[in-house]
C-alpha cells in the first residue's frame, strides 16, 4: 500500500515522510511531521496508522506522559466516548486517500 505524502489532522497538513533506513516511527508536533521508517509493506501501514493517531491524540490533548524521559516513557491516552466519536472522524480524515479503491 502506497502512503500519502501528507494528511490533514486536526484541520492541518501534516508531511509524511519515508524513511526507508529507519526503524519504527515518531511523529512532531511543532513541524507537523510524521516520520515512517520500514522496508516491509505491511510494517509502514501499522506504523502509519499508529503515528496518525498518537498524533491525533496529541493534537487534541489526550495523550499524556506519565514519567520518564525516554523513547519508551509510560504515557496514557484518556478521553471519553463523545471525543473517541471526533478522534474517529480525524482518523477517517487522515486515511482517507489510502482507503480509495
Amino acid at each position: 500500500m502506497k502512503l500519502p505524502k501528507t494528511v490533514i489532522i486536526s484541520g492541518y497538513k501534516w508531511n509524511v515522510i519515508q524513511e526507508s533506513k529507519a526503524c519504527g516511527g515518531s511523529f512532531n508536533n511543532n513541524e507537523k511531521s510524521i516520520y515512517i521508517g520500514s522496508k516491509i509493506d505491511n510494517e509502514k501501514v501499522e506504523i502509519f496508522l499508529h503515528e496518525i493517531i498518537e498524533a491525533i491524540l496529541s493534537e487534541r490533548g489526550k495523550r499524556y506522559c506519565i514519567y520518564g524521559n525516554g523513547i519508551n516513557d509510560r504515557v496514557l491516552f484518556s478521553f471519553y466516548h463523545y471525543e473517541f466519536e471526533n478522534i474517529i472522524k480525524d482518523i477517517m480524515c487522515a486515511i482517507k486517500d489510502i482507503l480509495k479503491p
